[in-house]
């Protein structure tokens, strides 16, 4: 399994898209989605935003990297958003690592095995309603640094679906 050393950020909104009320809970939405899928393939979390995403440093499976990538990408696409660009470059970027960039079509292959696999965690009911919590907690004004981040998708996860609200 070959990984990938780094400290990730996940860029969030741009510019004019963050003066819009609809850009500010897609943005909301698409970095919870992130946040989600870190917490859920193991990788720790050091900060969560409407703006970004980062993971701590470390090492990670490369596989791993391009899921959490993609999940921005879904999250946009469930919002009938087009705003992913730079995930998608990420993701294939990091897919050409994994199995030799001169092979395109292999790596469509492991990034649309990975699209499927990180559809199926944000499409999860307990993970979903997850998503939306955090979301809900970014768009009041939130952020969380550290292991408080990590601390708030966990309770995300363990509060989906019994009704409770998040603080």
């Amino acid at each position: 399994m070959q990984s990938h050393r780094r400290g990730f950020c996940v860029t969030g909104m741009m510019d004019e898209e963050r003066k819009t009320k609809a850009g500010c809970e897609g943005g909301a939405y698409h970095e919870a989605a992130h946040a989600v899928v870190y917490h859920r393939l193991g990788i720790p979390l050091k900060e969560v935003s409407i703006d970004h995403v980062f993971s701590v440093e470390g090492t990670f499976p490369l596989e791993a990297c391009i899921m959490c990538h993609l999940a921005g990408v879904i999250m946009d696409e469930k919002l009938g958003r087009d705003c992913a660009n730079r995930d998608w470059l990420d993701a294939y970027s990091k897919a050409g690592s994994l199995v030799g960039i001169e092979n395109s079509a292999a790596v469509h292959r492991v990034v649309e095995r990975l699209r499927n696999e990180t559809k199926a965690i944000i499409e999860e009911p307990r993970n979903w309603a997850a998503i939306q919590a955090i979301a809900r907690l970014l768009l009041r004004g939130q952020r969380f640094k550290g292991p408080e981040a990590d601390q708030v998708v966990g309770n995300a996860l363990r509060h989906a679906g019994d009704g409770s609200e998040l603080n």
